[in-house]
C-alpha cells in the first residue's frame, strides 16, 4: 500500500521541486555551474517513474513498472529525444570555433571544426547548457505522458500552481518594501517585465481552471479550494504588477475569458444559493479593485500602464529600432549556418554577434558595449544556433504531442451524426456541451501554451528555463485532458 500511496505523489514533487529550483536560480549565457543539478534532477526523475510509477486499478506494483518500462521505450518522443541530445553532445565536442581575421580573404571568419560537415559550436560553455535543457525536458515530456495519471497530472499542476504563487508573494512583498518599487525587477530570477508577467499570466489561467473545477466537484475541498483562490490573486497580481503592458492587456483578456467559461460550466452544476454567493462576492471583488485603481490610488504604476495600452504606444522608437537590429543580426546569422547553427547562446557571443553586425548598427543599440543575448524572436533565435537540422529534431517532440493533443479536439468537435431514440448508441452520439469536450483544465492550458508560443516570436521568453520547463508540462499533460473520442 506504501507502494501506491508514494507512486501518487512521488512524480509530482519531483517535478515540482524542479520548478522551485529553477524559481530560485537565475541563469543566463553566462551561467553553467546552475544547470549541472539539471543532470542529477533528470537522471532521478527517471528513477522515481522506474520505480513508483501511477499504478491503475488492480495492477500490482511490478506489472505498473513493466507497463511504464514498455511504454516508455514505445514512446517516440525518448527517440527523437536521443538523437536531440546526440546532436547537442556532437555540437559541444565540435568546437569551440574561434574569430580570426583571415588576410587571403581580408576578412574575418571562424575556425573551422574539428570534424568538418556536422555541428560545431562557438562556445562550449553555452553548448552544454542546451544539453541540460534536453536533460530536462524531454524526461519530463516522458514521464506525464507515460507515468502519470490523471491525479497525478492534476497534483502536479497544483504543485506548479503553488510554486508560482509563491514566487509571486515574494516578489510582492520585496517589490513594496523597497525604495525601487515593484516591477520585474523584484521577482529576483525572473529577468525582465514579459518574461515575469508571461510566466504568472499562465500559472493564472491554470490555478483558474483549477479552481472552477473544485468549485464545481460533488466532493469539495474547502481548504483546497480557498487555497486555490489564494494562488489566483497572487498569480494575477504577479502577472500585473510585473509592469509589463503586454501581459496586463493578457491577464485582462484571459480573466474575462474564464469567467465567462467559469460562469457557464457551473452554470448546472452549483445550486442557486451558491450562485448568488459567488455572484455578490465577486461584484465586491470587482468593485474594490475598482475603487482601488481610480480612486484610492489612482498614480499607481498598473494605472500609467493602462493609459500606455490605451493610447497604443507599447514601446519607444528606440526599442523598436533596436529590436530591428538584432532580428537583422539573427537573419543574417542563419543564413550563414543555416544547416547546424552556431550552437547554444552563440547569438551571444560577441565575437558571433559582431561579426553579422553592420558598422552603423552598433548606435543603435541601448548598450554599444556589451552585445544582447536574445534577438526578440525565439524559433529565428533557434534556427540561428541550432540550424534547420538542430531546430527540426529539437522542435519534433512539442510537434508529436501538440498534434496529439489537436487530434483528439478535431476528432471531438466533429459535427455528429444524430441516431433514432430507438438505437442503442444514441446517447453515445449526442452533442456534448462545449464545456465538457473541452474541460476547464484543457481550456486554460490551451491558452497557457498558445498564448507563450505567439509572443515568442516577438519576445524571447522561452530562452528562460523556467517558462520552457513549465511551458513543456503544460504542453505535455494537454493531451491527457482532452476526451478520447469513443467509436460510433
Amino acid at each position: 500500500m506504501r507502494s501506491f500511496l508514494l507512486s501518487k505523489v512521488a512524480i509530482p514533487l519531483h517535478l515540482g521541486f524542479v520548478a522551485c529550483y529553477l524559481a530560485c536560480v537565475r541563469f543566463g549565457p553566462d551561467s553553467l555551474t546552475a544547470y549541472l543539478p539539471l543532470a542529477w534532477f533528470a537522471a532521478g526523475l527517471i528513477e522515481v517513474t522506474l520505480l513508483f510509477p501511477t499504478a491503475r486499478k488492480g495492477e500490482q506494483v511490478h506489472d505498473a513498472r513493466r507497463r511504464v518500462r514498455a511504454s516508455l521505450l514505445r514512446d517516440p518522443i525518448l527517440s527523437v529525444g536521443i538523437v536531440g541530445f546526440l546532436f547537442l553532445v556532437l555540437q559541444t565536442l565540435n568546437g569551440p570555433r574561434t574569430l580570426f581575421f583571415n588576410p587571403l580573404s581580408g576578412g574575418w571568419e571562424f575556425s573551422p571544426a574539428r570534424i568538418g560537415g556536422f555541428p560545431a559550436c562557438i562556445t562550449q560553455g553555452g553548448s552544454v547548457q542546451g544539453l541540460f535543457w534536453s536533460l530536462l525536458v524531454i524526461p519530463a515530456m516522458l514521464v506525464v505522458g507515460n507515468g502519470m495519471g490523471k491525479k497525478g497530472r492534476t497534483l502536479l499542476l497544483k504543485f506548479l500552481v503553488a510554486v508560482s504563487a509563491l514566487l509571486a508573494l515574494y516578489g510582492l512583498v520585496r517589490g513594496f518594501s523597497s525604495k525601487g518599487g515593484i516591477g520585474a525587477e523584484a521577482f529576483a530570477t525572473l529577468p525582465d517585465p514579459i518574461t515575469a508577467g508571461l510566466y504568472f499570466f499562465m500559472h493564472f489561467c491554470v490555478a483558474s481552471a483549477l479552481y472552477v473545477q473544485e468549485i464545481g466537484a460533488e466532493i469539495r475541498d474547502r481548504f483546497q479550494g480557498h487555497a486555490l483562490f489564494i494562488a489566483c490573486v497572487l498569480n494575477l497580481a504577479g502577472a500585473l504588477f510585473s509592469l509589463s503592458c503586454l501581459s496586463i492587456a493578457l491577464s485582462a483578456a484571459a480573466l474575462v475569458l474564464l469567467f465567462i467559461y467559469g460562469t457557464v460550466y457551473l452554470a448546472n452544476r452549483l445550486p442557486t444559493a451558491d450562485k448568488m454567493r459567488m455572484m455578490a462576492g465577486g461584484l465586491i471583488l470587482v468593485g474594490l479593485i475598482a475603487f482601488l485603481h481610480f480612486v484610492a490610488y489612482p498614480r499607481n504604476p498598473i494605472h500609467a500602464c493602462t493609459e500606455k495600452i490605451l493610447s497604443g504606444q507599447w514601446e519607444t522608437p528606440e526599442e523598436t529600432a533596436e529590436r530591428g537590429v538584432r532580428t537583422s543580426v539573427a537573419k543574417r546569422m542563419f543564413r550563414a549556418n543555416a544547416v547546424h547553427g552556431v550552437g547554444t547562446w552563440g547569438y551571444a557571443e560577441p565575437s558571433c554577434f559582431g561579426k553579422y553586425m553592420e558598422d552603423d548598427e552598433w548606435e543603435v543599440l541601448s548598450n554599444p558595449n556589451s552585445t544582447p543575448s536574445t534577438c526578440g524572436n525565439d524559433s529565428l533565435q533557434f534556427l540561428a544556433e541550432y540550424g534547420c537540422v538542430g531546430f527540426a529534431v529539437l522542435a519534433l517532440p512539442y510537434l508529436i504531442v501538440f498534434g496529439t493533443a489537436l487530434g483528439r479536439l478535431a476528432l471531438e468537435f466533429r459535427p455528429r451524426i444524430r441516431k433514432s431514440k430507438d438505437s442503442e448508441s444514441s446517447s453515445e452520439n449526442e452533442s456534448h456541451p462545449f464545456t465538457e469536450r473541452l474541460p476547464p483544465l484543457a481550456f486554460a492550458l490551451l491558452l497557457a501554451i498558445v498564448v507563450p508560443f505567439a509572443i515568442s516570436f516577438r519576445f524571447s521568453v522561452f530562452r528562460y528555463p523556467l517558462v520552457l520547463y513549465t511551458w513543456t508540462l503544460f504542453i505535455s499533460i494537454l493531451p491527457t485532458l482532452i476526451r478520447k473520442p469513443t467509436p460510433a
